[in-house]
């Protein structure tokens, strides 16, 4: 590791105030790209010469509680983080841009992730199976994909800012007890609505009962006549108008 690079790990870790600062003995670089951690901290700080983390490199690592991510990593892999069963506290740095399909799928000891405003890809499935979290903040990105809060049933609130365009017409229907979610500004509508294929009744069965769910329990608020209160009206959900916009409650 060059001294620059020590130097930036060690600044990173010093913001942080936790967690030990990867390195090569316990974990497998290929040049700027974190490929697999070998070791078993709990906490962990990602140097700052890292760029990628790569698909699977702390997939199912039972140990890890905290992770910290910083702006210098752009994406985060497919399934970089899954089923890590006892993450409970992940920060992402400003310059995160793609946070990749799986990412953190099933962390389920999770329960806030704030998504910073330079990531503008959030893929489908990114956080599925949270089923941990209870509130979320999204901060940069365009598009919310569909089953983006699928297997979340403790989920609660979630912020959306004025930079999402397009809310995919399955992306809030299929959580059991989510209360709120804010919509700020007049964006585009939607793509055409699309039914999901299942692989036997039950499963249809049950997706049908989770929209009822939603349907009782969630709350849009935005902007009369924005794309909020389009989706809502369009999706069976109730909205409200929000106006105290730069106030989160």
């Amino acid at each position: 590791m060059r001294e620059l690079e020590k130097t930036e790990a060690l600044n990173w870790h010093a913001e942080n105030q936790r967690g030990v600062v990867l390195s090569p003995s316990d974990t497998a670089f290929s040049g700027s790209r974190l490929l697999r951690y070998k070791g078993t901290d709990s906490e962990i700080v990602v140097p700052h010469f890292v760029t990628e983390i790569a698909v699977s490199a702390f997939k199912k690592n039972a140990q890890l509680t905290y992770i910290a991510i910083p702006g210098s990593v752009s994406k985060i892999s497919s399934g970089a983080f899954m089923d890590c069963i006892s993450l409970d506290d992940i920060r992402l740095g400003e310059g995160i841009q793609t946070i990749n399909f799986n990412a953190f799928a099933g962390c389920c000891s999770l329960k806030s992730i704030a998504i910073p405003n330079s990531v503008t890809k959030l893929d489908k499935y990114a956080l599925v199976g949270c089923t941990g979290l209870e509130c979320i903040s999204l901060n940069g990105i365009k598009d919310i994909p569909w089953f983006a809060f699928w297997r979340m049933p403790n989920l609660r609130r979630v912020v959306i800012p004025p930079c999402v365009q397009k809310i995919d017409d399955l992306a809030f229907m299929t959580m059991h007890g989510i209360h709120k979610v804010r919509v700020f500004g007049q964006k585009q509508f939607l793509k055409p609505y699309k039914v999901p294929k299942f692989k036997d009744l039950a499963a249809s069965q049950q997706f049908i009962e989770d929209c009822k769910a939603i349907r009782q329990n969630l709350t849009i608020y935005g902007e009369p006549g924005s794309c909020a209160e389009i989706y809502a009206y369009e999706h069976g959900l109730n909205f409200e108008q929000y106006s105290e916009w730069n106030k989160d409650k």
